[in-house]
């Protein structure tokens, strides 16, 4: 699958683990916990079907310290583009929709500006 490739392929990578992966005829259920080469890991969960996805992409660093968190639980009504938003630390502000290739892709720049 296109997703496996995406993971294989990426530079920053040492390792992911499937920890769930479940396709049906409408639907699709993804977590996986992928560890890049600073140590930092992403958590990923993320649920699709024809009327519905459902997405949390959590980057944390080693000391398990919240770097960024991207989802469209249903809360923060308050944001304008509810109900994606993102975590930064404390502090949460509007997002637009992401995907686990968005997130890859923010993820290496950063490891990138940081000589990763």
């Amino acid at each position: 699958m296109e997703i496996f490739k995406l993971l294989d392929n990426a530079p920053h990578i040492s390792a992911y683990e499937v920890e769930e992966y479940d396709v049906r005829e409408s639907s699709t259920y993804l977590r996986l916990q992928i560890i890049f080469k600073d140590k930092s890991v992403l958590f990923v969960r993320e649920y699709i079907s024809a009327t519905d996805r459902d997405y949390s992409f959590h980057w944390q660093k080693e000391s398990k310290e919240l770097i960024i968190r991207w989802d469209n639980t249903k809360h923060h009504k308050n944001i304008s583009t509810y109900p994606d938003h993102v975590h930064v630390g404390s502090k949460i502000s509007a997002s637009v929709p992401v995907n686990l290739g968005d997130v890859l892709e923010i993820i290496a720049k950063e490891l990138n500006k940081a000589g990763v």
